[in-house]
């Protein structure tokens, strides 16, 4: 099986290297990290070794491939094989059996056709391309399934597999377990096992008629009627089925589409069958509720750069109560920022592109945690990520509350915590001309004249005249979500906390307090993404 792999010039990667444990891992990491590009580099390399044996060319000389002979990946031109579509130097996929290293370069002819030989550095890799190739089978998420579905012999079905095109083939598999009465038996109890269902041997005429019920005796169902939770447990036992013993299966989000309550089912079904057949298993998924379960076992990786970052869970009883999904965003992000709740980060972001601040990028992205009641929440939070991620930087942004708040000097290393100088962030909405230019946006002038009267009723006229003035403890005594709420129900307006966004949006630089520019300052130098 597959222990060790080292990737050179490929999609996503200039460079990656990373050793993979035995059982089945779970690479997380967010959108565009690189967990396809993983999954796919094995199955071209599986892809390659093969195509050796089909030209029978095991000598080890180079040999050339016509894109119209690619399977694994669906690609329109060879370039888009390489990082950043640079063809200058080759491509390198170089995987440790365990029993010795099989690695193949790939050199750029034209856009349909590459030259394939295999690596210097590898080890009597010429008596190792003699063997008979491990089957590595990609496996991404179900596709929409196809009104009619012809039959298709195996070759279609794995290569529309691996294009993502599951739906066109999903009634292919499961013909060709029903001619297996031992197969079929398995996959019917999987079925069962899952959701209860009984599904029905199909016709085997083209188009392949498929279906299922809900329990004996009931009406049958076409599958295309079948939920999408249904239909990816179908899929993906199927192509275990069909695969053979020993192989290797990169499956990208095997939980697509299922209820939070069989994630962890499917996991176990994919380790139980690899169990079974003496199979290996990589998945790729970002599925907080997976990563969570998988990450209790210490099976979890994330890719982070070059290689693959394993995210142990600790002892500690503070860490045990993290997600598994906080401690892979700390570990990625290497940043954090507290919050009381995500208007304030809605309100913070909106004030960052108004004024076109730098803090806006950051913002848009950032890995953010809403606090606790509880005082000690944040430090003991960001005490525990620190302890995996010593790199590890955080903001607690805190509403002052009407209190005194108490500098501390024990704060941990790379924390840092700023408190409004006003009652909460609420209160820096409240400047007359930003209220009066988000209700005649959304609400026409008429509402706009209510709304004006009330502030005047309202507010201290030192603030009317001076917004920023410092002459009234108006800010410092009074919460500003009430403040707005009775402005706007004054008015026959009802706004929720989730709206106060809006306001922000529409406030200039003149409306925007120096508190705020100060706090959005300290987000873009502390909490700077590590380049």
């Amino acid at each position: 099986m597959i222990h060790k792999v080292t990737i050179k010039n490929f999609k996503k990667f200039p460079e990656f290297e990373c050793t993979l444990p035995e059982g089945v891992p779970l690479i997380a990491g967010p959108n565009n990290s690189g967990k396809s590009t993983l999954l796919q580099a094995v199955a071209l390399w599986s892809e390659l070794w093969d195509f050796f044996h089909q030209n029978d060319s095991l000598d080890g000389n180079p040999i050339e491939m016509k894109l119209s002979a690619l399977k694994s990946i669906p690609i329109s031109g060879f370039e888009e094989l390489w990082y950043n579509r640079d063809t200058t130097n080759p491509i390198s996929i170089q995987i440790d059996l365990g029993n010795g290293n099989l690695g193949f370069e790939i050199r750029f002819l034209m856009s349909n056709l590459i030259e394939i030989g295999l690596t210097d550095d590898t080890d009597d890799n010429v008596t190792l391309l003699k063997k008979q190739p491990l089957k590595a089978f990609y496996i991404p998420a179900l596709s929409a399934l196809d009104i009619n579905e012809p039959l298709y012999e195996l070759p279609v079905i794995q290569t529309r597999m691996a294009h993502g095109k599951g739906g066109e083939i999903i009634r292919n598999l499961i013909n060709k377990i029903s001619e297996d009465d031992e197969k079929w038996a398995s996959l019917q109890n999987t079925v069962n096992d899952f959701f209860g269902y009984e599904l029905l041997v199909p016709s085997g005429v083209d188009p392949i008629n498929s279906n299922f019920r809900h329990n004996s005796g009931s009406n049958a169902h076409n599958l295309i009627n079948g939920a999408s939770g249904f239909l990816q447990v179908v899929y993906l036992q199927s192509a275990f089925l069909t695969s053979n013993k020993k192989a290797v299966f990169l499956i990208d989000e095997p939980d697509a589409h299922l209820h939070n309550l069989l994630k962890d089912k499917i996991y176990r079904l994919v380790h139980k069958h690899c169990s079974a057949n003496d199979s290996q298993a990589i998945i790729a998924s970002h599925s907080s509720r997976l990563i969570d379960e998988v990450g209790k076992e210490g099976n979890l990786f994330l890719v982070s750069g070059n290689s693959l970052t394993n995210v142990q869970r600790q002892s500690a009883r503070d860490l045990s109560l993290i997600p598994t999904q906080e401690i892979s965003n700390a570990i990625i992000d290497k940043r954090v920022l507290y919050l009381e709740g995500r208007s304030d980060l809605n309100i913070l972001l909106s004030w960052a592109i108004s004024l076109n601040h730098p803090a806006k990028n950051i913002l848009d992205r950032i890995f953010w945690i809403q606090t606790s009641e509880n005082k000690k929440f944040t430090t003991r939070h960001y005490k525990a990520l620190k302890g995996i991620e010593p790199n590890l930087k955080g903001l607690e942004i805190k509403d002052k509350d009407n209190k005194e708040h108490k500098k501390s000097n024990k704060d941990p290393e790379g924390m840092k915590i700023y408190i409004w100088e006003r009652y909460e962030i609420e209160n820096y909405l409240i400047h007359p001309k930003s209220l009066m230019a988000f209700t005649k946006k959304y609400y026409g002038n008429e509402k706009g004249e209510l709304v004006e009267k009330q502030i005047k009723n309202i507010l201290p006229g030192a603030l009317i005249r001076n917004p920023f003035t410092k002459e009234t403890d108006f800010h410092n005594n009074n919460k500003g979500k009430r403040v707005l709420r009775e402005i706007f129900d004054l008015s026959g307006i009802t706004l929720h906390e989730n709206r106060y966004y809006q306001i922000a949006e529409l406030m200039v630089e003149s409306e925007i307090h120096p508190d705020v520019k100060e706090i959005l300052d300290l987000i873009a130098e502390h909490l700077e993404p590590l380049v």
